[in-house]
C-alpha cells in the first residue's frame, strides 16, 4: 500500500513538471518582458519566444491595455533585454501558428526595467493571410479560390514534372535576371511595347479558339513526325545546319554587291517613275484621243505606197552616184573648212550681187547690171606711196570684220 502511494506521488510530480516544462524548469531563473503591439493576430499563450530563431521562452499572458494588446513573455534563465529592444510577431507555419521574435538591443543603451513595456513603435504586429485575403473583394476572392483549385487539380499526377522544374529553376533564375534587366532598360519602354503587342495579339485571337485548337493538333502531328526514329532525321538536319548556314552567309555576302547596284538603279529609275506617274493622266488622254487618228493610218499608208515605191526606185537609181558624191564631199572638205570663217562675207557678197542684179524687165528679156563709179579721197591717196592720215581702212580684214570695217576720217567714223 505504501509502495503504491509513493508511485502515485512520483507520477504526479512528473506530470506537474511536464506541464510546467513549457515555461522552464521549476525553480529555475526566469526573465519577464512585456511588449505592446498594434495587432496580436492569432498569437496565443504558450507560443514560442525566440531570439535569433532559437527558442528562449514562451508567451505567458496577453492582455488588452486600452486599444493595444500587451504580450507578457517569460524567458528561460536570466537574459538581459535592453532599452532599445524590438519585438516582431512572425508566422511559425502556414497553418497560422505564431511566435514572437525579440531583438535584445544594444547593451550601451542600458538594461530594460522589469516593469517597462517595449512600445508599439518598436514592435511589428501579426499579419494573417486570411486578413490579407479579406482585403480583396468577393469577386476577387472567388476568382482566387477558383484559380487555386484549378492549379491544384492540374498539378495532380505531375509531381515528377514539378520536381524537375524545381531542379532546373536555380539555373533559370540567372537567365531570368538578365531578361528582367533587359525588359527594364530605357525605363521599361521595351516591356511596354511588348505588352502592347501582346494585347493586340490577344485581341486578334479572340473568336478563333477553334482555329487555334486545330492548329495545336496539327502542331502535335508535326512534332510527332519530327520525333520519328527518335528524331534521327531532325538530328541529321541540325548537324548539317552550321555548314548550310555558312554557305548561306557566303551567298548572301556575294549578293550584297548586286543588291547595292540594284538599289542604285532603282533610285535612278525613281525620278523617271515619279515623272511617269505624274504624266499618267496626260498620257492616258493622249492614248485615248489617238485611237481615231490611228484608225486613219492604214488608209494613209495605202495612199502613200505608190509614192514610197517610186522614191525607192529613185534611190536605187541614185545609188551609183553615192561614191562620187562622197569623193566630191571629201575633196571639198578642205576648201569648205578654209572658207567657213568667211561665211558672213560670202553671204554679204551674194546679197550685194542680188541687189546689183535686181533691175530688169520682161521686155528686154533679162536683168542688167548698173555700175556707178564712186570717187573718194582714198582713190587718189591709195595711188600715192604715202598713207592718207584721214583714212583708216583695213585692206585685209579678219573673217567677219568686213561688214563693220569702214573708212575713218579726221571728224570721226562715218
Amino acid at each position: 500500500m505504501a509502495y503504491g502511494v509513493v508511485v502515485l506521488a512520483l507520477f504526479g510530480a512528473v506530470l506537474v513538471t511536464a506541464v510546467q516544462a513549457g515555461g522552464g524548469l521549476p525553480g529555475g531563473n526566469q526573465t519577464q518582458v512585456r511588449a505592446a503591439f498594434d495587432e496580436a493576430g492569432a498569437l496565443i499563450v504558450g507560443d514560442d519566444v525566440r531570439i535569433g530563431n532559437v527558442r528562449v521562452g514562451r508567451v505567458s499572458d496577453i492582455a488588452l491595455n486600452g486599444e493595444e494588446p500587451v504580450v507578457t513573455m517569460t524567458l528561460e534563465e536570466d537574459r538581459d533585454i535592453y532599452r532599445d529592444a524590438t519585438a516582431d510577431i512572425k508566422a511559425r507555419s502556414s497553418l497560422g501558428q505564431k511566435y514572437v521574435d525579440i531583438n535584445p538591443g544594444d547593451p550601451q543603451q542600458g538594461v530594460l526595467n522589469s516593469d517597462a513595456v517595449i512600445p508599439a513603435n518598436r514592435t511589428d504586429g501579426a499579419n494573417d493571410i486570411t486578413e490579407l485575403i479579406d482585403v480583396l473583394g468577393k469577386p476577387t476572392r472567388d476568382a482566387l479560390s477558383t484559380t487555386l483549385r484549378e492549379v491544384g487539380g492540374g498539378a495532380i499526377g505531375h509531381q515528377r514534372d514539378i520536381a524537375d522544374a524545381a531542379a532546373v529553376l536555380p539555373g533559370m533564375l540567372n537567365d531570368l535576371g538578365g531578361v528582367s534587366r533587359a525588359l527594364t532598360a530605357d525605363g521599361g519602354a521595351g516591356l511596354e511595347s511588348l505588352l502592347a503587342t501582346a494585347d493586340e495579339l490577344s485581341v486578334a485571337f479572340t473568336g478563333h479558339n477553334q482555329d487555334l485548337a486545330a492548329l495545336n493538333l496539327d502542331l502535335g502531328t508535326t512534332l510527332q513526325a519530327l520525333n520519328a526514329d527518335s528524331g534521327a532525321a531532325l538530328t541529321e538536319v541540325l548537324d548539317q545546319a552550321p555548314e548550310a548556314m555558312r554557305e548561306t552567309r557566303s551567298a548572301l555576302n556575294t549578293l550584297r554587291r548586286p543588291l547595292a547596284d540594284t538599289t542604285a538603279a532603282m533610285n535612278g529609275l525613281r525620278p523617271g517613275a515619279d515623272a511617269l506617274a505624274e504624266a499618267y493622266p496626260d498620257l492616258r488622254s493622249v492614248l485615248r484621243e489617238s485611237v481615231r487618228p490611228l484608225d486613219k493610218v492604214p488608209a494613209v499608208v495605202g495612199q502613200a505606197k505608190p509614192t514610197v515605191d517610186g522614191l525607192t526606185k529613185v534611190l536605187d537609181d541614185a545609188r551609183p552616184l553615192a561614191p562620187q558624191v562622197e569623193k566630191a564631199m571629201s575633196r571639198a572638205r578642205q576648201p569648205v573648212e578654209y572658207m567657213s570663217p568667211y561665211a558672213p562675207e560670202v553671204a554679204l557678197y551674194f546679197k550685194y550681187l542680188r541687189e546689183a542684179l535686181k533691175y530688169g524687165s520682161d521686155d528686154l528679156g533679162g536683168n542688167w547690171l548698173r555700175i556707178i563709179p564712186v570717187f573718194r579721197p582714198e582713190n587718189l591717196s591709195g595711188a600715192l606711196p604715202v598713207a592718207d592720215p584721214t583714212v583708216n581702212r583695213n585692206a585685209y580684214p579678219e573673217p567677219g570684220e568686213a561688214a563693220t570695217d569702214r573708212a575713218n576720217h579726221i571728224p570721226g567714223r562715218r
